[in-house]
């Protein structure tokens, strides 16, 4: 549980339950705390804690600091990622290379997310395959509501 909200990760539950929305790292895949305003879409894989001890000089006892980790693998960006409405987002099926901003303190998770994998999209290019992916908003009727689209979004894209 972090920040009252309950994540999942890859290995204690599935895929799809793990997606998360974080800002995090700029377009070329680099930690970059000053331009991170733009939203990336993950998979947990993991969570690490990291605890260090602090040595105080004035006082006898040493202090312990916790950190607590995301190992993300991160969806590619698509060209026409706001090709739906909002709160929706199009995602590539591909992921990013791996790199320093695969791992992100737990605190830059914005939202959990409803995912489509696999959706054949027409775009004004031609057919796409992509995933399709909304925010979850903390204890919201919102939720009922992104999971019926997608639930939708599936069973309207399994028909055509």
């Amino acid at each position: 549980e972090i920040h009252g909200e309950h994540f999942l990760s890859a290995i204690s539950k599935s895929q799809c339950s793990a997606v998360v929305m974080a800002s995090w790292y700029d377009s070329d895949g680099q930690v970059n705390l000053h331009t991170a305003a733009s939203y990336r879409f993950g998979i947990v894989q993991y969570f690490l804690k990291h605890a260090y001890r602090i040595d105080v000089s004035d006082e006898p006892s040493m202090k312990y600091t916790d950190h607590l980790f995301a190992k993300v693998t991160w969806y590619g960006k698509h060209p026409r990622e706001n090709h739906f409405p909002d709160p929706i987002r199009v995602v590539t099926t591909l992921f990013e290379t791996e790199g320093p901003a695969s791992f992100i303190p737990v605190s830059r998770i914005a939202n959990r997310c409803a995912i489509a994998n696999n959706q054949y999209i027409q775009f004004d290019y031609g057919e796409d395959c992509v995933c399709v992916v909304c925010p979850l908003v903390k204890h919201s009727l919102l939720n009922v509501l992104a999971f019926t689209i997608m639930y939708n979004f599936q069973l309207i894209c399994i028909l055509c």
